[in-house]
């Protein structure tokens, strides 16, 4: 969004006759050169034991877990119908042990692709 649509006037928090004024969201400080901007559609409840919202996301954005859209993404090692495609995207070393320990010599096959490696006993 262009600098000219920012406005720099601040409102009291009543309501007035006139004009009634509502939170759409947040403009974050400047931070490194940029500015971020929240909306705050939505609906997010934390009563005992339980977290109802959209999505959480990490602080820098990379990282996120959608309920809406059933899509995770952590960094660029783990992703999950993040296109709406339903796939299950993982770069890295899958490891799979039934004692929870990391096999090493008694796994019986290892798949190596560019971004994938499988490994099973």
């Amino acid at each position: 969004m262009p600098r000219s649509h920012y406005q720099s006037v601040q409102y009291a928090w009543r309501k007035t006759t006139a004009t009634t004024i509502f939170l759409v969201g947040v403009l974050n400080s400047e931070h490194e050169g940029d500015r971020s901007f929240t909306t705050l559609y939505g609906y997010t409840e934390i009563p005992a034991g339980r977290i109802t919202t959209d999505k959480i996301v990490s602080g820098d954005g990379n990282s996120y877990f959608d309920m809406l859209s059933d899509a995770l993404k952590l960094g660029d090692k783990l992703q999950y119908n993040v296109n709406g495609d339903g796939q299950l995207k993982i770069r890295g070393t899958i490891v799979q042990s039934q004692s929870g320990t990391k096999p090493q010599s008694d796994v019986s096959a290892v798949i190596t692709m560019p971004q994938y490696i499988l490994q099973w006993r």
